[in-house]
């Protein structure tokens, strides 16, 4: 698979946060992040310092990304994911550690999920 060139990020926080400090090491090939504007404080500073557009709703942020980062508490995945407009082609990546993908693929449908749990080492480049 070919690294996004737009990634979305709905929960914007420090696990997101972290992701997105280790992306950022690629310099000129860093992806184009496109942020939730809940969790407003933290968007904006990561869209001072990389470089981030914060769009005004999770909506615009999947309508705009080819893989959405889905970094919401687990208890807050349902609302935060219906309805959206999700697309085939794209790739819903779950850091939420509890949340199963049997319960995340009809929210995201008819995009694909993937789970992953990185660790701060993404920052150094260092995780797989």
């Amino acid at each position: 698979m070919v690294m996004p060139k737009k990634i979305g990020v709905i929960g914007v926080g420090h696990m997101s946060g972290t992701m997105i400090e280790g992306w950022a090491r690629l310099g000129d090939d860093m992806p184009r992040f496109y942020l939730s504007p809940r969790g407003a404080e933290a968007a904006a500073a990561l869209a001072e310092r990389y470089g981030c557009e914060v769009l005004k709703s999770n909506a615009e942020v999947v309508e705009a990304s080819e893989a959405v980062i889905l970094a919401v508490r687990p208890w807050q995945a349902e609302e935060a994911l219906k309805g959206l407009p999700w697309r085939r082609e794209q790739l819903a990546l779950s850091v939420m550690a509890s949340v199963k993908a049997e319960v995340l693929e009809p929210l995201v449908a008819p995009a694909t999920v993937a789970r992953c749990i990185p660790v701060t080492a993404c920052v150094y480049g260092e995780s797989a």
